[in-house]
């Protein structure tokens, strides 16, 4: 197991080199939200995670959209913001030197605009997701992996098992305690929060929170939140 940081540009200029020299090993960018947004830190970031020296221990690079179904629902608006976050990741990483299909963690769908309760109704939006992940696979390559919690997954995607295959980063929200969404138990990916508020509006996280995976390039991940 390896372990690595998320970011937004609300954690500002990100010193890749002395997050490695702390015994991290990688670090999640977000790229982009809704249909039209770049997050005008990833591109540097990924900068200067690329420039980092290739002498090991190796540095891998990530990247997650920050899902906005309440902008657009239905498959097509999934499918939409799918295409904002794939022509953003592979135009950056081309930029970089990076390879999507090798030494790059999943792509990942950050599922969580949501209260975590019935007062903002229900819904199922699991053929956005759906949608969202089937154009991330045609422009990409990759599967993708879902970042969300229980409570979100079940109010907001039907507690919906169809899935069930693709990796899994479980939000862990310390006030909240969920467990896994029934879609992935048995490959829970879990994200400690540190103390503070827990994520801001636009999705950007509060603080940068240690997470862990297995190395790139292994199967599908049953990994947990040091």
């Amino acid at each position: 197991m390896i372990q690595g940081i998320d970011v937004s540009h609300n954690q500002g200029a990100i010193d890749v080199a002395a997050v490695r020299a702390a015994g991290f090993r990688f670090c999640v960018a977000k790229a982009t939200e809704g249909a039209d947004y770049e997050d005008p830190a990833f591109r540097r970031t990924l900068a200067a995670i690329a420039a980092l020296p290739t002498a090991a221990p190796r540095f891998y690079p990530g990247a997650y959209h920050f899902g906005r179904p309440d902008n657009r629902a239905g498959r097509s608006g999934g499918e939409d913001e799918a295409g904002n976050f794939s022509r953003v990741l592979v135009a950056a990483a081309k930029e970089c030197g990076l390879s999507l299909a090798s030494g790059f963690l999943e792509p990942a769908l950050d599922f969580e605009k949501y209260c975590d309760n019935t007062s903002c109704g229900t819904a199922d939006h699991s053929e956005w997701i759906d949608g969202f992940l089937t154009v991330l696979r045609a422009e990409t390559g990759r599967q993708g992996m879902i970042y969300t919690g229980a409570n979100v997954w079940r109010y907001q995607a039907g507690d919906t098992d169809r899935f069930a295959s693709l990796p899994l980063w479980q939000a862990s929200y310390s006030e909240q305690g969920s467990s896994p969404p029934r879609a992935r138990r048995g490959s829970p990916a879990n994200r400690a929060r540190p103390p503070g508020p827990p994520r801001s509006g636009n999705g950007a996280a509060a603080a940068s929170s240690p997470i862990t995976a297995p190395s790139p390039g292994s199967s599908a991940p049953s990994t947990s939140i040091a």
